[in-house]
């Protein structure tokens, strides 16, 4: 049996196996399936992802 995430923490399911899987997993821990994490972490990750770039730009020295 997988354990699932400690605490009231929000959980899914693995897609391949069943197992309970918090929000935020990448992997599930007994097959190790990739997780789906939903649209709310892929728009986590881009904006992540602009706001470094953004960073960069600035250390470069283009204010645009």
């Amino acid at each position: 049996m997988c354990p699932g995430p400690k605490g009231g923490a929000p959980t899914v399911r693995c897609g391949a196996c069943g197992c309970r899987l918090s929000r935020t997993a990448r992997y599930c821990p007994r097959c190790g399936a990739e997780a789906d994490r939903g649209p709310e972490a892929a728009m986590a990750e881009r904006r992540d992802r602009e706001l470094l770039e953004k960073y960069r730009r600035r250390m470069r020295g283009d204010w645009t």
